[in-house]
């Protein structure tokens, strides 16, 4: 991320052990917790559109702080990633850990 041009100090996404969200919630006074993974693929045609569906996640706060310069230079490190010459677009696949407790 910080070759991207962003600055965070914990990014979003980075509890990804449902062992780990649960202590955090038992911390917290949580009981009977139960913590689901739910994974899904996501199909983008260019990274504009990758780039508008980010601003909609965790990530929004972080990207709409970065100022043009590194915005683009962002956009360029992403379209390099993306396997450049593709027309088709690329396939980003998400996960996110849902849990529920009582309190």
């Amino acid at each position: 991320m910080a070759e991207m041009g962003m600055r965070q100090s914990k990014p979003p996404g980075w509890i990804t052990d449902p062992e780990v969200l649960s202590k955090l919630l038992t911390t917290a006074g949580f009981t009977n917790i139960s913590v689901e993974v739910d994974s899904h693929s996501f199909q983008y045609h260019n990274v504009e559109e990758y780039w508008r569906q980010a601003r909609g996640t965790g990530l929004r706060g972080t990207l709409d702080g970065l100022n043009p310069g590194e915005a683009e230079r962002m956009r360029d490190t992403l379209r390099k990633r993306v396997s450049p010459g593709r027309m088709a677009g690329f396939t980003s696949t998400s996960t996110a850990l849902i849990a529920v407790g009582c309190r």
